[in-house]
């Protein structure tokens, strides 16, 4: 049992141990009156009645509060067992140890490892952000079973080169865990490092975090656009970009192309070297009665 609910369970007998001696104590003098008069038995039955009453609500309560710590705990030993039965899970988690342990993030690390695996496996850790967010789970409750492989996935190099940074926007809700989680780790490590963060050397800065620079790819402003595309010529064609975003008209970036250039080859360009058009695979996981389960649409 934890330390608060000791201390909430000691408190409480104190509470009813007061009460069923105020009771005895009726019970004895039989509820004498002002005026000297004896109402017997039936007030202080009426009494040791409210007494029985209130331990038993709080033995109620105590128990509901019981089953909602089991049921959230049987939901996440269910999201492990899911884990390692995934052979896509296990494909990316056996890379990550791997390039971990030997100091290595080349091919061959990463062979036979496919993008949607490692879509999928932000997936289910989104999912878990979901539950934090909505108060189903906490961290606390999160960490022993999925903080080393979180912080392996987010501190890896590779992956912070190749999908978490080109495309951080897509992956706000794994940026905000990835704070709180930070935060619960630096507390508890605060007089002793109990939980040393795997990867720390590649961990992303408190600034990063606050300022929410991940919510801008690459990590840069719009302003950069005009010297990723026109300056080092990713798309030729273009004369300059103009940005007119404001808080009134929201984005809004006015390109100018040079003479005798077809517009639409320079937009196709545009889809293809930017994120005005994107794609994205999604994996339908979701919580069902406590157990993960891939979902349709329609469900």
């Amino acid at each position: 049992m934890k330390a608060k609910n000791k201390l909430f369970l000691i408190i409480v007998l104190i509470l009813l141990m007061f009460l069923m001696l105020l009771t005895g104590t009726l019970l004895i003098i039989k509820y004498v009156n002002v005026n000297g008069e004896i109402f017997g038995t039936e007030a202080a039955v009426g009494a040791f009645s409210l007494v029985a009453t209130l331990i038993g609500t709080f033995f109620v309560a105590f128990e509901l509060k019981n089953s909602s710590e089991v049921t959230c705990c049987e939901m996440l030993i269910n999201l492990n067992n899911y884990f390692h039965d995934s052979d896509r899970l296990m494909r990316v988690y056996a890379a990550l140890d791997d390039a971990y342990l030997w100091g290595k993030n080349d091919e061959t690390v990463w062979k036979g490892v496919e993008d949607s695996d490692v879509q999928f496996f932000c997936t289910f850790f989104e999912n878990l952000s979901l539950l934090v967010q909505h108060k189903i789970a906490k961290i606390k409750d999160l960490d022993d079973l999925f903080g080393y492989r979180f912080f392996l996935f987010m501190n890896n190099p590779h992956v912070q080169e190749k999908y978490l940074l080109t495309t951080s926007s897509s992956f706000a809700n794994l940026f905000e865990l990835y704070a709180l989680w930070i935060a619960y780790r630096d507390e508890e490590n605060k007089k002793k490092e109990i939980h040393p963060v795997v990867g720390k050397e590649y961990r992303f800065t408190k600034e990063y975090l606050d300022s929410k620079m991940y919510l801008v790819d690459n990590g840069v402003g719009k302003s950069l656009y005009k010297d990723f595309l026109v300056k080092d010529k990713k798309i030729e064609g273009l004369r300059d970009i103009d940005d007119h975003s404001s808080d009134r008209v929201g984005i809004r970036l006015e390109i100018s192309l040079k003479k005798d250039v077809n517009p639409q080859v320079v937009l196709n360009k545009l889809y293809k070297f930017t994120r005005l058009q994107d794609s994205f695979s999604v994996n339908m996981l979701a919580i069902c009665d406590g157990k993960p389960k891939t979902l349709g649409l329609k469900d």
